[in-house]
């Protein structure tokens, strides 16, 4: 009886379910700890416009050689279809790869063997590199594609199944859909159909060429607007010349704990390198050579050895990420070698099965139990290191690698309670810049706040406020226009509107000027208060300028783009600041401030109707410096 039972739990799925379990809390689990800083939230943003329908076939920005495709802000649009919600966006990301956990542990179990897919699954499950990035809101969901791509290599080369070729190059291809690094899959791409071509007739292996295709043609499509710009770009970087073994330390690293920490700015975890706890580090990588050597040579022995040979294909993928790699002259960024993860991981699992099974064809129950430990116990130490990468994280709060997203989900959800009590209010975002696409705090909290459809101004010229009841999210330094207009620190608060007078004249866009000074204490700079006094139709964006006379001579002058017409309401009160830096005027000078304003980019100027009815290019105010 107690061996039929130790039978059923040792052909049951338990073990298999737990590891997934596992994957799941892992990068679930703290969802406020995730590293939240302008490439997380730009691309929140841009999935958040394609829920709206916006449409891209060029990823909008990039700090690649070429810019990818944008199959991955495709994806993440995919929650946000259902809730403008950054935590939302985040935790499907994850679950992706919680998917991936699973997909590794079926499709290893059944082509390596049953030891061989629980330790590759766990390996995955709670290795510290691994769980990073499936926070991260950017390359998603490449770690699942890779797993995609892995799996229909096991299916055709260790399975002899025919349809692993198209699932192959399915993985490929959104693999390359996502993110440029997936063209490194190719090379072990190719040596899937060296060692499988024999199971493929014509009609499988043309059709496993087609998602390859379609996502080539795609992207020269999308690329002919640059002039194959990118297309060029990825060209030229195979040519560049010089050594570096950056990526294979990566590649390494990403299979254990190893210099994750460092490598988001935090001080060694647990186990400082050159450490009695950083040997512990050397298992994983240690496993993953030992497999690449060990496939080619049961391989080479054994060419009918289905095992070896899939794992020889897993070794191709892991080889062919790193290698290409090796001719580049600075180091990669860690993500590019980020789909070698699913290899190594399967290589680690085909090491393990290969020394359970020496252990126990030896007969020693203590030496299995040993074995057994020690993958348990890496296992735990590697969970113990992602537990305090959080702990650190969260004491430490934003800093230069890492910046946790909870300290700006903090202001975002105070904004929403103040916000409450005036629901027919809006949330205003002041941030130097202003534009989520290109700058750090507008993406960060234009996305937090995304659902209350927020207007953002760019606090350094700007400020912005609304009849009613508003209120404004101030990023941290504020903006010189946050304080020539006497708002002073950062946060959350109620918008108080700058004092405004009698129009001093009104363009004919609807604007008037309520308001207008000169400071010239240190710098020199000058304020002009507006109000939109109607709804008026039309959509071009409108710069503004402001000039300094004396005595008939322009002695200074700035132009500033101000609130573009698109976020412009009736009852609006915006606030200007012109610097003019440092000029010579002496107190007791009396100058002329003249403001106007033109249609960019045609540089056409926009008349305004002075209180006497005369209409001028620009409103003069005299000013005298006290």
């Amino acid at each position: 009886m107690v061996s039929a039972l130790t039978s059923r739990l040792r052909a049951g799925p338990w073990p298999f379910i737990l590891v997934v379990v596992l994957a799941a809390v892992a990068r679930l689990a703290a969802l406020t700890l995730i590293d939240y800083r302008y490439d997380e939230a730009a691309g929140v943003h841009f999935a958040f416009g394609i829920a709206d329908g916006r449409l891209l076939t060029l990823a909008p920005h990039s700090g690649s050689i070429a810019t990818h495709p944008p199959l991955t802000l495709y994806v993440m649009a995919l929650p946000a279809l259902l809730a403008r919600d950054v935590l939302w966006v985040a935790g499907f990301r994850a679950a992706l790869d919680v998917v991936a956990v699973g997909v590794m542990a079926w499709a290893v179990s059944r082509t390596l063997g049953r030891v061989a897919g629980f330790v590759s699954a766990l390996a995955y499950a709670a290795g510290p590199w691994a769980i990073y990035f499936a926070r991260k809101t950017w390359v998603s969901p490449i770690g699942l594609f890779g797993m995609l791509a892995l799996m229909g290599a096991f299916l055709l080369v260790g399975q002899q199944r025919a349809r692993g070729w198209p699932i192959a190059t399915i993985g490929v291809a959104l693999a390359i859909g996502a993110h440029l690094s997936g063209l490194y899959l190719l090379p072990g791409l190719a040596l899937v159909l060296l060692l499988g071509w024999r199971r493929l007739n014509p009609t499988v292996f043309l059709a496993g060429l087609i998602p390859l295709v379609i996502v080539g043609v795609g992207y020269a499509v999308a690329d002919a607007p640059t002039g194959f710009g990118n297309l060029q770009a990825l060209l030229r970087a195979q040519n560049v010349g010089g050594m570096n073994i950056a990526a294979f330390n990566f590649a390494l690293w990403q299979t254990s704990a190893a210099k994750l920490a460092e490598i988001c700015g935090l001080p060694a975890l647990l186990a400082p390198e050159g450490s009695v706890l950083d040997l512990v580090n050397v298992l994983p990588q240690a496993l993953t050579l030992f497999g690449i050597g060990l496939s080619v040579v049961a391989a080479l022995r054994d060419r009918t050895n289905l095992k070896a040979r899939a794992a020889l294909v897993a070794a191709g993928f892991w080889v062919s990420i790193v290698l290409v790699q090796l001719r580049t002259v600075g180091p990669p960024q860690p993500h590019y070698v980020q789909l070698a993860m699913p290899a190594a991981f399967a290589l680690i699992g085909y090491s393990a099965a290969a020394v359970w099974k020496w252990a126990v064809g030896r007969r020693k129950i203590w030496l299995q139990f040993a074995l057994a430990g020690a993958l348990l116990g890496v296992a735990g130490f590697e969970l113990a290191y992602w537990s305090a990468l959080n702990g650190a994280a969260a004491g430490a709060g934003p800093f230069a690698g890492y910046r946790p997203i909870a300290a700006a989900l903090g202001i975002a959800q105070s904004a929403r309670t103040l916000a409450a009590e005036c629901p027919s209010g809006e949330i205003l975002i002041g941030v130097p810049g202003a534009n989520p696409e290109i700058d750090d705090a507008a993406a960060v909290f234009g996305t937090l706040l995304a659902d209350r459809r927020p207007r953002l101004f760019d606090s350094r010229e700007v400020i912005l406020a609304p009849a009613g009841c508003a209120i404004w999210v101030i990023a941290q330094g504020g903006g010189p226009a946050l304080t020539a207009y006497g708002v002073v620190g950062d946060g959350v608060r109620r918008v108080t509107p700058p004092q405004a007078g009698a129009p001093m004249g009104e363009w004919a866009n609807g604007i008037e000027l309520v308001g207008a000074g000169l400071s010239a204490t240190g710098s020199a700079w000058a304020t002009a208060t507006l109000r939109v006094s109607r709804d008026v139709t039309g959509r071009e964006d409108v710069h503004w300028f402001a000039r300094l006379e004396s005595g008939g001579s322009r002695i200074a002058s700035r132009d500033i783009a101000g609130v573009p017409p698109r976020d412009w309401r009736v009852g609006d009160t915006i606030g200007l600041l012109f610097d003019f830096g440092q000029i010579s005027i002496a107190s007791g000078d009396k100058l002329l401030l003249r403001i106007g304003s033109y249609e960019f980019p045609g540089l056409a100027g926009i008349g305004v109707r002075v209180p006497d009815g005369a209409w001028v290019d620009s409103v003069a105010v005299p000013v005298t410096i006290p």
